[in-house]
């Protein structure tokens, strides 16, 4: 086979698609001709069966696989300058993975810059920037969903251990409380010592009884010492007259008031 009937396989098919990429292999005396875009191959054997070969691939790269293909390889050429934080994910089909949040976006620039513009992959890129930790590796989502479940499962063991040992510190406390409240009816009623006092406490009875006595004694010293000041005081000083009658005169008309303290007579007359 000469290489000049491969060239012009090429050069029919380039004519047609210029953006198509063929790759060629030779076994012996076949010949095949390869769309990396798509995988899809021509061969022949003879001079006779290149150009049947020839019409094949021109057919093809005119079709609308190898325009589906095009489009997503065009698509990848232009997710290549995220790389390498958003690389295409090894396992989803028209998605990328970005190895900065562990996240997987649909494998189109638009949903790419709007990812890379939140702020979850700006602290976790400045995070890396900065070498506090390295890129994620993308795994199986079998593996991915495995692990959820497993962390899920011990979050609600946690829980349930947290529960069980919230209820057991409520009930220490209630059985202390409990205690504390006991101990204390136990020195009211019969004494004790007391912790916070640091003494010896009697019986709250016999402290009621001493403030009792107490009461007694007081009330029995305050009647008043001096009865005739007791008798003083329970006149009323408002029997006294207010108006003092040295200035008469025949016409009532002109009598003038003079207002004077109540108990102010008594006093005068003490004092004479």
């Amino acid at each position: 086979m000469s290489t000049a009937g491969v060239e012009s396989l090429c050069d029919a098919v380039r004519a047609v698609e210029p953006l198509a990429t063929l790759s060629t292999t030779v076994d012996g005396t076949t010949t095949r001709v390869t769309c990396e875009e798509t995988g899809h191959c021509v061969s022949w054997t003879e001079e006779g069966g290149r150009e049947s070969a020839k019409a094949a691939m021109t057919a093809h790269v005119a079709g609308k696989k190898f325009a589906a293909a095009l489009r997503a390889k065009e698509k990848r050429a232009a997710l290549a300058q995220y790389a390498p934080h958003i690389v295409e994910s090894k396992f989803v089909p028209g998605h990328v993975f970005c190895r900065l949040t562990g996240s997987r976006i649909k494998a189109n620039e638009e949903a790419v810059v709007r990812h890379a513009s939140g702020k979850r992959f700006s602290r976790a890129h400045a995070a890396a920037m900065a070498k506090k930790h390295a890129l994620l590796e993308e795994k199986d989502p079998a593996t991915e969903a495995e692990e959820k479940k497993s962390h899920m499962e011990a979050q609600v063991a946690r829980s349930k251990a947290n529960a069980v040992a919230k209820e057991e510190k409520a009930k220490k406390l209630m059985e202390e409380k409990m205690k504390r409240a006991a101990e204390k009816k136990r020195r009211r009623e019969n004494g004790g010592y007391d912790e916070n006092m640091g003494c010896w406490v009697p019986p709250q009875r016999d402290i009621e009884s001493d403030e009792s006595d107490e009461s007694d004694e007081e009330g029995e010293g305050s009647e008043d010492d001096d009865p005739e000041d007791a008798d003083e005081g329970a006149q009323n000083d408002l029997e006294d007259d207010f108006y003092d009658d040295d200035d008469s005169s025949d016409d009532d008309e002109n009598l003038i008031a003079t207002v004077q303290a109540p108990g102010a007579p008594k006093r005068r007359r003490k004092g004479a």
